[in-house]
């Protein structure tokens, strides 16, 4: 909310500026709060839950990812959504971005 008031307090010389910009808040809003989730099956995997998720643990609840770059693995899943999974040097979770195809 604080940012929506941020937005609000800035004054255009139209109108119609405010109103898009708010627009655009509003349609990033559900990504970003789908930004750290994935789902696999009958599990969620999330990033705000770091700790103790490690790699392997990952790909027995999700199994094999599509491809691997590294510590970023890339799942693929039949309704168009793809995810990127960010692990440090030591395999632990660190971040989930959702992409769509």
């Amino acid at each position: 909310m604080k940012f929506i008031n941020q937005i609000k307090s800035i004054t255009f010389s139209k109108p119609r500026f405010k109103t898009l910009a708010l627009l655009i808040c509003f349609c990033c809003m559900p990504q970003l709060a789908q930004a750290g989730n994935m789902n696999c099956g009958n599990y969620v995997i999330s990033d705000s839950q770091r700790s103790g998720q490690f790699m392997g643990e990952i790909q027995s609840k999700c199994g094999a990812p599509h491809s691997k770059y590294g510590n970023t693995w890339i799942y693929m899943f039949p309704d168009g959504s793809v995810y990127r999974v960010y692990f440090n040097d030591s395999g632990e979770l660190q971040s989930i971005r959702n992409e769509k195809r």
